[in-house]
């Protein structure tokens, strides 16, 4: 998507309150990183997905925390021929940064990661680019939800499911064609005072969780039922 700098203040957003923000050219994928496309470049560091919160192929990634989502994007990143944009122990190949931490241990190399966001590899989105998309990007729409003012049309949220996630793409889109930035699973984001923020709400979240510009946070190694991620590109 285009980019653009951002001078409006939009209602309770977190990141648009009026003071410049500039957002470069990026892409963003239409979906949540599902557990199939996660499991053919990682292994999960802690619990696997489960029946009782969705579990399969098409069902998206969780129980990640945002190391793994630095190995994840990395690799696919080598393997597709693309330059890394993650940067550990000196290094952009995960295989040398050492075992993922476990959950609830802060590792202080591992905090001290590098973004390269000039490369083109995959990474997560700041929170400005997520909520810039989110809103359907240079319209920066004030639908409420990602794609809709009624959020049963676009979320995947707790008055709608049995306390589990469901398969990505399976409501509506929103502008830009992106699926499920309002619910199913939060979303990882880059760092912010070194902590993840997370964004989107999920399968277990209130209605007002859901939108567009809620955001919180979580430490950089929790792993969590309902928080996955979805990558962008330069």
């Amino acid at each position: 998507m285009h980019g653009k700098v951002v001078t409006q203040s939009l209602r309770r957003s977190a990141v648009f309150t009026g003071q410049e923000v500039r957002i470069e050219n990026f892409s963003m994928c239409s979906h949540e990183v599902t557990q199939k496309e996660y499991e053919e470049f990682c292994a999960y560091n802690g619990a696997q997905p489960k029946e009782q919160f969705g579990k399969g192929e098409d069902f998206p990634v969780y129980f990640v925390s945002f190391y793994d989502a630095l190995v994840y994007c990395n690799r696919r990143s080598i393997k597709e021929g693309l330059s890394p944009c993650y940067k550990i122990k000196n290094s952009s190949n995960p295989d040398d940064w050492g075992s993922v931490p476990k959950t609830n241990v802060d590792d202080s190399e591992w905090n001290s990661v590098e973004c390269d966001f000039s490369a083109d590899g995959y990474r997560l989105p700041t929170e400005e680019e997520w909520e810039y998309a989110a809103r359907g990007g240079e319209k920066l729409l004030l639908e409420k939800f990602s794609g809709s003012y009624d959020v049963f049309e676009v979320a995947w949220f707790n008055e709608n499911t049995s306390g589990a996630s469901e398969p990505v793409k399976q409501k509506t889109p929103n502008a830009l064609g992106l699926y499920d930035m309002s619910g199913n699973v939060q979303e990882l984001c880059w760092l912010k005072q070194g902590k993840a923020v997370i964004r989107g709400g999920s399968f277990d979240s209130q209605e007002d969780s859901c939108a567009v510009y809620a955001t919180g946070s979580v430490p950089v190694s929790a792993r969590i039922k309902d928080m996955g991620f979805r990558v962008v590109r330069k």
